[in-house]
């Protein structure tokens, strides 16, 4: 099995584990946290090889604001005993917003996101490839078979980069990864479900799993969690994709989850043939909803420009409606009027807001198109309009 850039996402769920065959030459296995119940692959791209931005937005107000203890760093470490509010990192002894997040008196407040149809196609594309970017060895393997080594603060931010991309995209706020318990117990995990075979039991290893600690336990069981040699992004898409899932879609469903605001990251590289596993704590988390109120609901691809790689393979999908009745679902293209072929999927679980799906039947959105959405259940109607574009 090569350890090329696929991975295996799993779901698991009461209802037991099936396994489904991806399209042709594409490989792919997803996976969330638990309650849920599905498992496949997919190829994809892992994109970007420059260097990102640790970002971050410092106070007006000097480092003395809004965090709990005193500035008393000895000469080593000048962040020592500094300790920042929610979505705020110490750089060189001093408090900072973290990318995404302004400060407003002593918080950390969400950016605006404003509508996506409102997004410029400008703004939609530069943020789309700087959500691509890797960092200059993100990651550093450890001494030891069972130790979970390091992904770096630009391995974490590459990853909180691209997720936040797919959150602005669809409305919704950012979220930031600055809890060290968090991203200890997302690594451990990580390191954990490498080294042990993929299934259901993932989300709850026994002591006697090979690297078993405590905190991969405390990971495993409120992470979405993937196979393979992992980037920061290329592990966010494997969960906004979720190839294979269409009975859940709980990888993409927590990813856009309006509450959440805190996540933890973890990547290991080693274990099986898979080459590696990846973490995303998003149960348990610290960190409120900050800033404007979410949109009523989170259609994916959403309203406005988007990149067209991101309405291709996959499933398409409302998210924050409950419909009472069977939900019909029409897709027609502006430039001649053509009702596209598609087939609603129910969809089963609990993750994050009640969520819609549908797959596009034997055709693929093309940039330039605009494509009418129509979603109903005859009492309740969402309509919008979903316009790829290229992104070079």
């Amino acid at each position: 099995m090569s350890r090329g850039p696929w991975a295996l996402l799993l779901l698991t769920a009461c209802t037991g584990t099936a396994w489904t065959r991806p399209p042709p030459g594409e490989r792919r296995d997803g996976s969330v946290a638990p309650d849920a119940g599905l498992d496949a692959a997919v190829r994809f791209d892992a994109g970007g090889d420059a260097a990102g931005p640790d970002a971050a937005v410092e106070f007006d107000g000097g480092f003395d604001a809004g965090f709990d203890g005193g500035f008393d760093a000895g000469p080593g470490d000048p962040c020592a005993d500094v300790r920042c509010m929610a979505h705020g990192r110490c750089i060189e002894g001093r408090c900072a917003c973290v990318e995404g997040f302004v400060a407003s008196g002593d918080q950390c407040v969400a950016e605006p996101v404003g509508d996506p149809a409102s997004h410029t196609q400008a703004e939609v594309c530069a943020r789309y490839r700087a959500s691509l970017a890797v960092s200059s060895g993100y990651y550093v393997a450890g001494e030891a078979m069972c130790d979970p080594g390091t992904l770096t603060r630009g391995g974490i931010d590459d990853a909180v980069r691209r997720l936040n991309f797919f959150r602005w995209l669809t409305g919704l706020g950012p979220v930031s990864a600055e809890d060290p318990t968090d991203n200890l117990q997302a690594q451990h995990c990580a390191m954990t479900s490498a080294w042990n075979p993929a299934g259901p039991g993932a989300h709850f290893p026994e002591p006697s799993a090979v690297c078993y600690t405590p905190e991969a336990a405390a990971g495993a069981g409120s992470s979405n969690i993937a196979w393979g040699r992992q980037t920061g992004p290329s592990m966010i898409d494997q969960f906004m994709i979720d190839w294979g899932n269409d009975s859940t879609l709980g990888h993409r469903r927590w990813c856009l989850n309006p509450p959440l605001r805190e996540v933890g990251v973890g990547i290991y590289h080693g274990g099986t043939s898979y080459g590696g596993a990846s973490c995303l704590k998003v149960l348990g988390t610290g960190g409120g909803a900050t800033g404007a109120s979410p949109p009523e609901n989170v259609p994916y691809p959403p309203p406005g420009f988007v990149p067209v790689e991101l309405t291709r393979r996959q499933l398409w999908s409302l998210g924050g409606v409950r419909f009472s009745g069977e939900v019909t679902v029409t897709v027609t293209r502006a430039s001649d009027g053509m009702a596209m072929p598609t087939t609603t999927m129910p969809l089963m679980g609990s993750y994050g807001q009640p969520t819609v799906a549908w797959r596009l039947d034997g055709w693929n959105p093309e940039p330039g198109d605009t494509y009418s959405v129509e979603v109903t259940d005859g009492a309740t109607t969402v309509a919008y309009e979903v316009r790829p574009v290229s992104c070079p």
